[in-house]
């Protein structure tokens, strides 16, 4: 039976051992923002992570570009909703290793790449509600952006420290041990690939 627990950054070990598919997490303290662009320049151009980052004591990524205003010399946080990770699983695992990370926060599925990495350095995968659900995620964050690193790659794309409280709800897609929410999904869809290609036959010459 799945259950609802409330998790403080930065995530323990013994923390994300506790979850398993299907718990529901609200997360308290300081996560960090990455995108396409951030996960490319630390993984593909092997740039090392931020070292403002190391202050804030942050093990959990979150997946989203916020939108943000500048406001009396700080960045104000006007939205900042979950967006879709699986086209950034090529670089996760690195991610994982390289920001030494417990907790990733994003929206829709990862497959077995990060289920495997999860395994190896001790992570868990929280995915949103999905929909249109940027605002109630955004109520969870504070108004405010602590810091701010690699603007060079433009506002959503760049690595924001953020405040959080009672973020969420998440909900565990990928546990420590490796078990995949959606591995009962993706194997339809491998079966209905190789079905239609049954159908179809072989490709003209």
């Amino acid at each position: 039976m799945s259950k609802e627990v409330r998790l403080k950054v930065p995530f323990s070990e013994e923390d994300i051992n506790k979850l398993n598919l299907e718990d529901v997490v609200y997360v308290d303290g300081f996560v960090f923002t990455a995108r396409d662009e951030a996960h490319k320049r630390a993984v593909r151009e092997q740039q090392e992570p931020p070292s403002g980052l190391k202050k804030f004591n942050i093990n959990v990524m979150f997946h989203t570009g916020p939108a943000v205003k500048r406001e009396n010399g700080k960045w104000r946080v006007c939205v900042a909703g979950p967006t879709t990770a699986n086209r950034m699983e090529r670089w996760i695992p690195e991610m994982i290793r390289k920001f030494n990370l417990r907790g990733i926060l994003s929206k829709g599925l990862l497959g077995g790449i990060t289920s495997e990495a999860c395994v190896e350095y001790g992570c868990v995968f929280l995915t949103s509600l999905g929909g249109e659900s940027a605002a109630m995620y955004s109520s969870g964050i504070h108004p405010i952006a602590e810091a701010v690193f690699w603007m060079d790659l433009g506002a959503p794309e760049a690595v924001w420290v953020l405040r959080v409280e009672n973020f969420g709800p998440w909900i565990v897609a990928i546990d420590a041990r490796g078990n995949n929410l959606f591995d009962p999904i993706t194997d339809q869809i491998k079966n209905r690939i190789l079905q239609a290609y049954e159908k179809l036959g072989p490709a003209p010459d």
